[in-house]
């Protein structure tokens, strides 16, 4: 059962005890002509519930309605409109919730507004990695060529050297 089905049902309760309870504490101040207490017990109650039913009418007019600016706004939070706030100004606990939303909301859009200048810096950092990452791979390349000239270069030289050697041995 919701607050406010719980909230109607206990108004009008309250107000049906009332009408029930209301006609023994008047018989104690008041007299009444033969056959009209019966009518007196029933309007009572009558007024008992009229009165818990326009309690909870009031209730959801007044209330409600604002609590519903604050339910409005979650939902578009919820959807992603960061930009929602509540304009409800009431110095009691409904004030305080839709002060405590509009706070929270701000702060959102300011964790929101730091993530996304960090994701920017990161988008740089890995920009900056990749072109690094690069021009290691061309440096590490051209060693690598360099390297096996190098080789190429020993081996030629080492076969000349071997060749003189075996020439002048035969000398």
């Amino acid at each position: 059962m919701g607050i406010l089905r719980k909230l109607q049902l206990g108004m009008l309760l309250f107000g049906i005890s009332m009408g029930c309870i209301f006609p023994f504490y008047a018989r104690l101040f008041v007299h009444f002509k033969h056959g009209m207490q019966f009518w007196f017990d029933i309007g009572c109650i009558i007024a008992g519930i009229m009165v818990g039913g326009f309690s909870y009418f009031l209730t959801r007019w007044i209330l409600v309605k604002q609590l519903a600016k604050i339910a409005l706004a979650c939902r578009d939070i919820t959807s992603g409109k960061i930009n929602t706030s509540v304009s409800l100004e009431s110095p009691d606990s409904i004030g305080d919730i839709a002060n405590g939303f509009n706070i929270m909301v701000h702060t959102l859009q300011e964790l929101i507004q730091r993530l996304s200048g960090g994701v920017k810096n990161m988008t740089g950092v890995t920009v900056a990695i990749s072109s690094m990452s690069d021009i290691l791979a061309k440096t590490i390349e051209q060693e690598a060529m360099d390297v096996s000239n190098v080789t190429a270069a020993t081996h030629k030289s080492a076969e000349t050297v071997s060749h003189i050697s075996d020439n002048l041995t035969k000398a």
